[in-house]
């Protein structure tokens, strides 16, 4: 009887605890990010991931001043656009005459969740465990990209999992 009592007060603590967590999208997505993104406003949401984890978030964070330019120009992590070859086809696609791939980060409908951002910063992180693969050669994907653009103030952060 113990035992029960243990893992159901063990159960309820994980979810008052993933509770807790989904309450503050901006925290969560600066604590990804290496960012603090306090005084930001979450203005468009979009989350489909399901009971596997499996789905595609993407956020638009919107920010009065530059403080979060100023943390994003100090930062080895992000690269000025324009984006390498990978983050552009993980984010707008890439095609040619022979080929299309890409975006993953899609409506659904194969659109790019994405605007065209031209001058800012971008990132991405692979959270896939065998990174000895190229991320588009896999069969699955789970990565994170945001775009910051400087000249709106608005951050765009995606997360991918398959």
């Amino acid at each position: 009887m113990r035992k029960i009592i243990l893992s159901l007060a063990a159960i309820a603590m994980s979810v008052m605890l993933a509770a807790c967590q989904s309450g503050d999208p901006a925290g969560q997505i600066g604590s990804e990010l290496g960012l603090d993104l306090s005084g930001s406003t979450v203005t468009s949401k979009v989350e489909d991931h399901g009971f596997h984890g499996d789905g595609t978030t993407f956020d638009l964070l919107t920010f009065e001043g530059d403080s979060v330019l100023q943390q994003i120009q100090e930062s080895s992590d992000w690269p000025p656009l324009p984006m390498d070859e990978t983050t552009t086809a993980l984010i707008y696609g890439l095609s040619d005459d022979s080929y299309q791939i890409g975006p993953y980060l899609n409506d659904g409908s194969g659109n790019p969740l994405f605007p065209e951002v031209v001058q800012g910063y971008y990132r991405l992180i692979d959270r896939q465990n065998d990174t000895e693969q190229d991320i588009l050669e896999r069969y699955s994907f789970n990565f994170t990209v945001a775009v910051y653009d400087s000249e709106e103030n608005i951050l765009y952060y995606g997360k991918q999992d398959t």
